[in-house]
Order: structure tokens, then sequence, then C-alpha cells
């Protein structure tokens, strides 16, 4: 099969229907600045957002190029040209020719299935901590995509993610071959490798022509494979990034119902009128395009809902590959009538069950040759299709207990511990507007624990409410559309100004965030800056079912590694859950940054790992996860862990008003810290450090600065203790465009400072170097040429604490620093 029907198919494509809300990850995951804000048990927050939803924006999909975000590749059919080869060296700097044909100079960074290209520019603004993150996640999911489908993308080399200004979308990507360009904003914000996610789904996309009916059959791919694949993954998600994350069957759920919901719920709805006619007018803003798309994809999902993600979607992908290339399919002799058709087919492969019943359930046709192979490989019957209870509902079409009729979907809530109406949550009885809920939310309307809202604002009318909670509980709010209102959700804090957590829901969406709250009231508020309906849920999340794992997200990190011998590193043996004892032929592979997955072994069982020659360990992460014995994944992967033995430790000096936090990818660092700085007779900051006996030298490069006080602070230091009035030596850079050379020379005195004496300002090189009770310090805008700042004599004891220290030097507020390449030569001790 070649690619040159994708050249066709661009044609049909090119004028996307500008109604197409939601496009796969590429749209969902997409966060505004600032909306990004769990909350951690018991702790308020001050929201970065304007307090006034008024005051935000909403954005338009059209202003987030979400219309269209794939291209096809050259006609010639070889995208090789496109593709980079692994023999540049890390860091070699290219020219690279875009998709618009417009040309830059980025910098390539080298993984093993991957590689991303990004100005220098943007380089010093992120580090090269979240280049290296973004590479091994990018080389985590293409692997993920090659394991589900069974194919790699045509092309030869990695693939490149190139970041550009202006590409066709947020992210944009080939369809059937290599290459994916994104814009700087997905590098600096979290929802980048969603968007990477996504994007990589139309390079691996050979199939969606043969699958789904209409001109953008690419994004009903996208759909089918974006939230699944982190589903296979073990990895859960959030909807926009907002809040706790979901479950595998929570998150499964709620991408079901915000893809299917709209056509189950049109009146007469049928895949000859709304799919292949594109004929219904479905509420919430869409276009009749995105009904199509989005039902298409919604079928899939609910499939896989029922019978599980990781084998059917497997099953499913490859069965369809390879009956393309058995049969000899041509696409663009595929009628609508024989997507269909194939549709059904492979999906009833994948899950090895028939499933003309869904069909029938949902009015879209199904052919009496095809019934009857079906019926002949996996019989006439589906469980799911029974109603046992001969209420008018299936399991299929939502009846949570089909031996009782009065629990279905169409029933009214009742406080009875039961979950009557079958949406997941018991006892949200309705409340439904009856005039106006309160406009100012010091009347906020008090409402039951849980509660199902429906309710009308926007403009002037805002409606607000309240809860009481007896204890901390983590609290579930799943806010709807009901036609074409786009709206702001908060939650405020209890006592101090501000939201703890906000989201925003377009014209006909759905969004979910998860919250722990406190006991005592909570307010809650929804507006829209147009009039519009809605439907808030509020609940426990206890109430909803999920299943092994129960707790989410499972966060572990594998022990740590041993190097008996040159190029030898033993991964330990890992301790098996106890929610995974039972899992027949249990194992664990392993995943080493640029190397991929180097190997795997039983439960309960070490590997040993032989680096290449010439392998630096300073510079790689290994992360380990638990399979089944058909290697599917059954437990989320695990945190990174350095290969390297030299093992770091952060904490707060002092006592920080606000504590810090510190994130590490080898030698670079992601600080959050707060304090007075380091000053006076006595310090408080954020410190990450090793300990080093003898002569030492730190260098390290201050990428960023978060400017919360003229006196914050990012840089090396070596420390005698960890007391706050230690003796020290410092360098550090500060937002005021000096680098300061800060030291104690005796415990519990005076900080003396000195800067350099020109303007200086992130990004820099900084290298403290210590031998006997003479410290030097330099400074340099490349780390190959030194300039001195300063020396100063302080006797310290033989082993002293050498790392990396930042400061917002601002009362309770935390400040960011971004330090990376740090180096420490010298005897390292525990």
């Amino acid at each position: 099969m070649t690619r040159s029907w994708w050249a066709s198919i661009a044609s049909r494509g090119a004028a996307l229907s500008a109604g197409l809300l939601v496009l796969g990850g590429c749209a969902v995951e997409i966060s505004e600045p600032g909306a990004d804000r769990s909350a951690a048990p018991a702790e308020e927050q001050v929201s970065s957002l304007p307090a006034d939803p008024s005051e935000r924006a909403v954005p338009a999909p059209s202003e987030l190029g979400l219309t269209r975000d794939y291209l096809m590749p050259p006609e010639d059919g070889d995208p090789s040209p496109y593709a980079l080869l692994r023999d540049l060296p890390d860091g070699t700097t290219v020219t690279y020719v875009a998709f618009d044909s417009a040309s830059y100079s980025l910098r390539q960074f080298n993984g093993k299935h991957t590689a991303l290209l990004l100005s220098q520019a943007l380089l010093d603004e992120v580090g090269l901590a979240r280049v290296r993150q973004i590479i091994d996640d990018a080389d985590l999911l293409y692997k993920t995509k090659a394991e589900i489908t069974g194919a790699e993308p045509p092309g030869t080399g990695l693939l490149r993610i190139a970041v550009v200004d202006v590409t066709c979308g947020y992210g944009c990507g080939y369809v059937n071959a290599k290459g994916i360009e994104i814009v700087p904003d997905a590098v600096r914000g979290e929802s980048g490798i969603n968007v990477i996610n996504h994007e990589l789904n139309h390079n691996f996309d050979s199939l969606s022509p043969f699958l789904f009916t209409n001109a953008d059959s690419a994004h009903a791919w996208t759909e089918v494979l974006d939230d699944p694949t982190h589903v296979y993954l073990e990895r859960g998600g959030s909807p926009r990034g907002n809040g706790q994350a979901l479950t595998n069957p929570e998150f499964m759920t709620f991408k079901r119902k915000e893809r299917l919901n709209p056509y189950e719920e049109l009146p007469g709805a049928s895949w000859q009128t709304c799919i292949a006619n594109q004929a219904c007018d479905p509420a919430g803003g869409w276009s009749a395009q995105s009904l199509s798309v989005h039902t298409q994809s919604g079928i899939a999902l609910r499939v896989f809902e029922l019978f599980g993600v990781k084998q059917p979607l497997r099953t499913w992908v490859q069965q369809a590959r390879s009956l393309v290339q058995s049969r000899g399919y041509v696409w663009d002799s595929f009628t609508p009538e024989q997507r269909r058709e194939f549709l059904l087919e492979t999906l009833s492969l994948g899950v090895q069950a028939n499933l003309s019943c869904f069909y029938d359930a949902w009015s879209w046709p199904v052919s009496t040759s095809l019934r009857a192979s079906l019926t002949a490989q996996f019989g006439a019957t589906n469980p799911y299709c029974s109603d046992a209870d001969a209420d008018g509902f299936t399991r299929q079409k939502g009846d949570c207990n089909d031996t009782n009729a009065a629990i279905k979907p169409s029933a009214v809530e009742t406080v009875n511990n039961v979950d009557d109406n079958c949406n997941g949550v018991k006892d949200d009885v309705l409340v439904q507007e009856s005039g106006d809920f309160p406009n100012d939310q010091s009347a906020a309307q008090a409402v039951g624990f849980p509660a199902r809202i429906r309710g009308s604002s926007g403009g002037d009318d805002w409606d607000h409410f309240s809860i009481n909670l007896a204890s901390t509980t983590t609290v579930r709010f799943q806010l709807r559309s009901l036609d074409t209102y786009a709206a702001w959700f908060d939650v405020y804090n209890q006592s101090a100004p501000g939201s703890l957590d906000a989201f925003w829901i377009w014209s006909g969406d759905v969004n979910v965030s998860k919250v722990t709250l406190g006991p005592g009231t909570w307010k809650f508020s929804v507006w829209g800056a147009d009039a519009g309906n809605y439907e808030l849920i509020v609940q426990p999340d206890a109430t909803f079912p999920v299943t092994v794992p129960d707790l989410w997200p499972i966060s572990w990190t594998p022990d740590a590694v041993s190097n008996p011998s040159a190029n030898q590193y033993v991964f330990p043996a890992q301790s098996v859950p106890g929610a995974l004892a039972s899992v027949p032929g249990l194992q664990v592979r392993h995943w080493v940054s640029g190397y991929g997955w180097v190997g795997t072994t039983g439960a309960g069982t070490s590997f040993t790992w032989s680096a290449p020659a010439g392998t630096d360990p300073q510079e790689l992460v290994y992360r380990s996860q638990f399979v089944s014995s058909s290697v599917l994944p059954v437990w989320p992967l695990s945190q990174h862990r350095n290969v390297s033995a030299l093992s770091w430790t952060s904490q707060d000096v002092g006592a920080p008003a606000a504590p810090g936090s510190t994130s590490r990818w080898v030698d670079n660092f992601a600080i959050e810290g707060s304090g007075a700085g380091i000053t006076g007779t006595a310090d408080a900051f954020r410190f990450s450090w090793v300990k080093v006996n003898g002569d030492a030298t730190i260098v390290a490069r201050v990428v960023s600065l978060e400017n919360t006080s003229a006196s914050a602070l990012a840089g090396v230091t070596i420390r005698e203790t960890l007391n706050t009035n230690a003796k020290h030596a410092t360098v550090a850079v500060t937002p005021s465009s000096t680098i300061r050379f800060q030291r104690r020379t005796s415990s519990g005195g005076s900080t003396s400072s000195s800067t350099a004496t020109q303007s200086e300002t992130a990004p820099r090189w900084l290298k403290l170097q210590r031998t006997g009770s003479t410290f030097q310090v330099y400074r340099s805008t490349d780390g190959a040429s030194w300039t001195s700042v300063g020396s100063a004599t302080i006797s310290m004891s033989s082993t002293v604490y050498v790392g990396v220290a930042a400061t917002s030097a601002s009362g309770s507020l935390t400040g960011t620093a971004q330090v990376d390449d740090v180096a420490v030569t010298g005897t390292i001790v525990p």
C-alpha cells in the first residue's frame, strides 16, 4: 500500500469546518495559562488567573489553530529527506526547512526514536532538563505506538519534532509519515507531550480512510488513539490538565461520553443521516461534520470501555492493517458503506465478540453477509446487548443494573444509596434552577453533596453554590455545556482571595476536575460571557466505580542502580505491588533514556544491562514497568531514576515561609524555592546537595530565574553544614542583572557580598572552586572562557555540602529557577 492516496485525500480535507471544536488530544489537552492548578490537601493557593472570569479569555478553537493540524507527505511518497540521521552529534546546529518552507536555525537533540529541534533562545529559556524530558517521553510514546500498531511510520532515521514559530496548528504532523512541528508554547507548558502524542498518532496513521467516513477521517483515528494511549501505559489521564488525574476507567468513561453522548441524545440519529449525509444538527454548537467525527471515534471508545483497552486496541489495529494488506484494499475505491462495515468487522475481531447488536442500537446498518460472518465466528448473542429486566436499556446503552427495571439511565435519582440513573453517582438529586441561582458569592446557593445542578448563566448573571464537607474529601466537579454555552468554573479558597481551582469549557464541551478539599464550607461558581445552559455534577471521588489501581496517580521509584564493573549496570529486583500479586507471568521491563526498552525480566529478578562502550552514566535515567506475560502494561511506569550512583538530596535550609520543591533530570534542576535568602546571620532557601570530602568544584548554568524580588537568586554554593547560620561560599545570578559572590566566614557571622562589575543576566555559567581554605568564584557566557568574580579564605571542615541553591527572597512567595549542566568534581561521600 503506497502513501499516494493521502495526496488525494488532502484535497477532500483541505477545507475543514470551522465548527470542529474538538480534534483529539491537540484540543482537549491544551490548558489556558494558569488553569493547571491542582490543589494540595489542606493547602490554599492564590490563583494566578484574574479573579473575575470575565477578564479571562476562553480561547476560541480558531485561535488555537484547531481546525486542521495535519499535512500529507510529499506526493512522491518518500518523506525520508525530511527525517534526521542519528550520526549528528547531540546539540548540533542544523538548518531546518519547515512545512511552510520557512527556514530556521535550530539545535538538534537526539533520542532513541525521535529528535527535538529548537532554537538556542528557547533552549536557554526552558533548559536542557525540559528538552531531555520531552525527548524521553516522545521516545516512549513512539515505541508505544509501534507496539500498538505493529508498525512504524514510513521514512528513515529519527522522527524529528521541530519547534517553529508558525505551523498548521498548536502542533502539526504528517499523516502516515515521520515528521512533527510544534509551537514554542507546547515546549514551555506541560501540555506539550500531549500535543506530541496527538501528532504521533497522525504519523502512525495508515488506516483512517479504510475505517472512518468523512473528509476528516484522520481525526476520527487520532480521537481513538490519543487517550487510550495513556490508558494503555496505565497513566490514566486529565481532560484538560486540571486537578488530579482520572483513573483509567474514569478517563475512558469521560472521553466516551464526551464523544458519543451528543449523537445518542439526538432524536432520530442514524448512520445514514448523521455520518454518511452529515445532515444532523447537534446541540452544543458542534458542526454536522464534527458530530460525524466524534460519533465514529466514540463508538470505538465505547467498545474499548466495555471490553478493555490494551489487548483489544492492539488486536483491532493490527487486524485492520493485516486485512487491508491481504485483501489489497485501495482507499479511493472504498465506499462509505465499506468503511462502516470494516470498522464493525475489525472492532469485533479486536474484542472477539459479535458487535452487530451495537450497530443496531445506534441505528447503523449491518449487511446480511457481515452479520452472518460475525455470527459464525462469535455466535449470535452479546451479553452487553441483553435487556434482562425489560426496562428498555441494555448495558451497551448504559444500564448499570440489568436485573432491576427501576435502575436505568432514564430513572429519577432519589436518596437511597443507589445510583438510580446510572450516571456513576449515588444520590445526586437534581437541583434545577427555578427563577435564578444567586448572583452573589456571599449568598451562594447551598446544595447537597453529591448534587446534580442544571441552570443557565452568562453576562452579568453568575451562579454561585456552596457545599459543606465534614472531613477532607477529594471532590469531583464535572461541568457540561448543554448548548452553545462556553464558561468558566471556579472553586474558591476558604479564607484567602482568589480561586483554588478553575477550568473552562467550550460550547457543547464537557470538562472534569478533582480537587482535595478540607472540612468546612466551600463555594464555587459557573459563569459565561454569553448566556447558556449547563449541567454540573458534584460528587465525592470515591463514588465513581474504579478498578485496580484505585489510587491515582500512582507514583513509585525503582531502587538505585549498582555499577559492579565498567559499562555494567544492575537494575535491582522490584517489589511487586500487592494488587499485582495474582497476575500470572508478571514481568518487569526496563527503559533507559536514549536506548529505549533494554530488557525484560521476571518479577523479583534483577537485570544487568551492558551499556555500549563510552556510555556516560551521568547522562542517563532509567524507568521500570510491570507487564503481563504478553508484555501488556499492568502498572504505571515508574518515576525516573538516575543510572549514575551520584545521589543528590534536596531540602529547605532554615525555615522558609513556603516549602520548596526540586525536580531533577540527571544534571538538570527545576527548583521552586522561597525564603528570605542567603543573607545576614541566618539563611532560608532551597538546597540540592552532595557531600564532598576535601577539594571540590561545582559548575552549573543558571538558565532562568523568576523575578520575585531584586534579591532573589539561583546559583551554586558550598556549605560547611546544613545549619541556617553555617559558613558558606555562594555565587548566584539575580533578577537585578548582577552576579553576586556571597560568603559567611564564621558560623553565625554576617554575610559579605560583592557583585560582578558588569550587568549579567541569565543564562550564565557559574563555577565555585574550593582548594583547601581558598574559595574562588568565576562566571562565563559559554562555559569555556571564565572570568573571576572574586575569592575568599574560609576555614571549613574537610567534608562539606556542595550543590545548587535558589530563593525567592520574598516571604511566602515561591520562585522558580532552571539550572542545568551541573557538574561536581571531588571525592563524593555518603
